[in-house]
């Protein structure tokens, strides 16, 4: 999401940390909130286990900013890469500063809700004695606020695997018990040498996690002390209300296992890897310096300013730039080589915190069901004038036919605007046809829509090829009607691109670097570039430095272009609107192009009545690709030109790339 840079404060004299936000987030106000919220709710703790804040505001053009500590030493996660597991008492170390630090957190009422080994970083001191440091506070959540525009009621935020429960269901009371937990987690992954959920998708982490389903520790590890083995039971409780209620009562059973735990950590030397993140030398300094200036205040009652390097500035220069925490070299802020950590915070939220589109009149649900209730009572008490069967088919039509909005669901390939977008002419034709309401919702996961469609709070559900195999496994009742077309025809490709200047411009030039994929239920954003990845002999799972999901098409572009990753998988028609998103495939390089891929399924239950169902299929046909009427209903602009008959076979080689990329994995 951003580049960390090792800076100097000019006039104090001393080295910070200055994190800024990558240029691909700025027109995203969740992520603008979380970068401003990490700097407030770190900086308010004030404990010598958490990363201390010494400013935030934002350069001159905009870029929100935030200077730390300088911290030298690596992060757990770097540890545990070296070694997978780690003796007791270090464990035990370790764990107990991470639970003061969470101790001090809980006091202000923040919940980290993020916690994993890329967040706990052991900082050397002066005296070589290793410090336990909680990072970033980005997603955090103040247990007092009733009401938060960043984390709605619902949704789902944090790292899968180290997530508890409560936050896997989108709950909304998540509190300090989540942190708790996945302390757990931590410990589990320390001590065995692995995580206790594990999965080829993120669905199926989420799914064990809900249901506690891990192998017990000793299992895993038969040198695991049973009171170890309870304390991690415990710990992993699916019920919060049966875990460690507060850091006082798991640090009083850690005491058991580790008496000395609470000791300084100083018999780390061995452990840490030498020079771990000292990334520039001190005698580089002195000839590499870049100033970062700007006369505009950083922050409301901040004598400091910061922005991209200006030349003919003096003494007015508060900071000054020494090197980025990756590159190893000096850069300038206007450069932007970040700093990519290889386990990136997910954020993935559920349908409560969807955006809505509703076009006319919707009929209350309550009325609804006062409604359905009322007829059934009159046919149960009426003489058995229809049989079972007959009844049910005419209680859904009459609940139907009462001016029920249709709820259609969607993907958020794309910022959830320029969806609204491409599908308000579609709806509203809809809608006409149909003389009825149409709501347009748009969800995070294929999941959501697949559940909500068999459970009828979607009626029609819009599927990207890969979603729609995967639903059609999950949920057999789903039922196709159509297809949409665009200016390409009725199938379109996948991209992997990287930039000119990047010097990647093969297949074989992507081993070693940063990768970006959208989602990992993209069919052109995941899917087919794995599968175009693999015949050219590039493993996704191992030859990337890093690999990581944005969430739609557009962030993994602007990540491209702010330097988060060296190539990004896309979808080709994304250029095509480079008029609505900026990007023009000009300032790109096309490195491999996937199979061509069908357009998007078109769905609804075959429990909905039929005629409906008839009614929404003629109203899609009728927008016939290059008709005058299509082009009259969906506009000279829109994406969708019109759309065609579907039929699963369609899918078929979806289900092909799907079933050979799942071979490969278990051979």
């Amino acid at each position: 999401m951003g580049s960390v840079y090792q800076a100097e404060h000019v006039g104090l004299g001393i080295e910070v940390a200055i994190k800024m936000l990558g240029e691909g987030f700025f027109n995203d106000p969740k992520a603008i909130g979380r970068f401003k919220r990490e700097a407030r709710s770190a900086a308010a703790i004030q404990h010598p286990n958490v990363v201390r804040i010494l400013d935030t505001g934002e350069a001159d053009d905009g870029t929100p900013y935030i200077a730390m500590e300088r911290l030298r030493g690596e992060s757990l996660s770097s540890l545990l890469r070296r070694h997978r597991k780690l003796p007791l008492d270090v464990m035990g170390k370790i764990t107990f500063q991470i639970l003061e630090g969470l101790r001090a957190a809980h006091k202000k009422d923040i919940v980290h809700r993020d916690l994993k080994p890329g967040n706990i970083y052991l900082a050397k001191q002066n005296d070589d004695r290793i410090l336990v440091k909680l990072l970033d506070f980005g997603i955090s959540k103040s247990i007092t606020d009733e009401v938060s525009n960043l984390t709605l009621a619902g949704s789902v935020v944090g790292t899968p695997r180290f997530m508890a429960p409560e936050q896997a269901r989108g709950a909304q009371d998540i509190d300090a018990r989540a942190d708790l937990y996945a302390v757990g987690v931590l410990v589990y992954r320390m001590t065995t040498g692995r995580l206790p959920f594990s999965g080829s998708t993120q669905r199926e982490i989420v799914a064990q996690i809900i249901k506690g389903n891990y192998d017990p520790p000793r299992q895993v590890n038969p040198e695991i002390p049973l009171e170890l083995e309870k304390l991690l039971i415990k710990a992993l409780k699916t019920n919060k209300e049966h875990r460690f209620q507060d850091e006082d009562a798991f640090a009083a059973h850690l005491k058991r296992i580790c008496p000395a735990q609470d000791d300084p950590i100083d018999d780390m030397s061995i452990i840490l890897a030498p020079h771990e993140n000292d990334f520039i030398s001190s005698d580089r300094n002195s000839q590499t310096r870049q100033s970062i200036t700007g006369s505009k205040q950083a922050s409301s009652g901040s004598n400091l300013s910061l922005s991209k390097p200006r030349p003919g500035r003096g003494s007015s220069e508060r900071y000054a730039a020494l090197s980025n925490s990756q590159s190893g070299h000096s850069s300038q802020i206007s450069g932007l080589h970040p700093s990519q950590s290889t386990e990136r915070p997910t954020v993935i939220e559920s349908p409560l915190s969807r955006r809505h589109t509703q076009l006319e009149y919707p009929i209350h649900r309550p009325i609804r069901r006062l409604l359905f209730v009322f007829v059934f009572s009159l046919m149960i008490f009426g003489g058995g004038l229809f049989l079972v069967k007959d009844s049910r088919s005419f209680l859904k039509s009459l609940f139907y036919n009462v001016k029920t909005p249709i709820t259609v669901g969607i993907n958020k390939y794309m910022p959830a605007a320029m969806i609204e977008e491409d599908r308000i002419r579609m709806t509203k034709h809809i809608s006409r046809t149909l003389k009825r309401p149409v709501n347009l919702v748009i969800f995070d996961d294929y999941v959501s829509i697949a559940k909500k469609l068999a459970q009828n709070d979607v009626q029609l559900a819009v599927f990207s090829a890969f979603a729609y195999v995967q639903a059609k496994q999950d949920y057999p009742n789903i039922k196709l009607i159509a297809r949409h077309v665009t200016q390409s025809g009725e199938s379109y490709q996948g991209y992997i691109v990287s930039k000119p200047d990047s010097g990647i411009r093969h297949v074989a030039d992507l081993k070693g670097k940063k990768f970006c994929f959208v989602n990992p239920n993209s069919t052109s954003g995941y899917l087919y570039p794995r599968a175009a990845l693999r015949r050219n002999n590039i493993d996704p799972d191992r030859d990337f430095d890093t690999a990581f999901f944005t969430g739609n098409h557009v962030s993994a572009l602007g990540a491209l272009q702010s330097g988060a990753c060296d190539a990004a998988a896309i979808f080709s028609g994304i250029f095509a609107e480079s008029d609505k998103h900026g990007f023009k495939e000009s300032a790109f390089h096309v490195i491999l192009t996937t199979d061509r891929i069908p357009f998007d399924a078109y769905c609804v239950s075959k429990e909905f009545p039929a005629d409906l169902t008839k009614k929404i299929r003629e109203s899609l046909l009728s927008l016939k690709a290059g008709s005058d009427y299509a082009n009259k209903v969906l506009g000279p602009d829109g994406t969708i030109r019109g759309f065609v008959p579907a039929d699963d076979h369609d899918y078929d080689p979806v289900r092909d790339v799907e079933l050979s990329l799942r071979n490969k994995k278990k051979k």
